[in-house]
């Protein structure tokens, strides 16, 4: 039996209408680190992290989604991805994404005059600050941790 050359990709996130690709591979950030996947990949489920997901499709190029979080299953050369929210690069406010991350960032380091370190939520900032640097990278905007 000859391997596939390629799987298709299903997207289902709240807002949007069910969104498809045939792609060769997918490179996605998992809550524990990168996965790969490529046709007639073995059966798979993991939870994403917040990270961009690159999908090499058919016609050679590369397309790049941000992942804010959900789980990702890869069967019989179908890969489901179920997220909360997805972005594409054109979707990216930069200065937002900027201010959300300076934001995060003065949270962080105890420096928001608004949020006192008993109140601050933690988590929160951390995904705050993470999501900006993943809409900022859909732009091709490196940010230095």
């Amino acid at each position: 039996m000859a391997l596939a050359e390629e799987f298709d990709v299903r997207i289902v996130t709240p807002g949007r209408a069910q969104i498809e690709y045939k792609v060769e591979r997918v490179h996605t950030w998992a809550k524990d680190g990168w996965v790969e996947i490529h046709p007639d990949h073995a059966s798979i489920a993991y939870a994403l992290g917040q990270g961009t997901s690159t999908f090499k499709l058919v016609d050679g190029s590369d397309l790049k989604v941000g992942t804010f979080t959900g789980i990702a299953h890869f069967h019989r050369n179908l890969l489901e991805i179920f997220s909360p929210n997805i972005e594409y690069a054109e979707e990216v406010d930069v200065d937002r994404a900027k201010s959300s991350l300076h934001r995060a960032r003065q949270r962080l380091a105890g420096r928001d005059p608004q949020v006192s370190k008993k109140k601050l939520e933690w988590q929160r900032a951390i995904d705050s600050r993470d999501r900006a640097i993943v809409r900022l990278g859909l732009k091709g905007i490196n940010v230095d941790e």
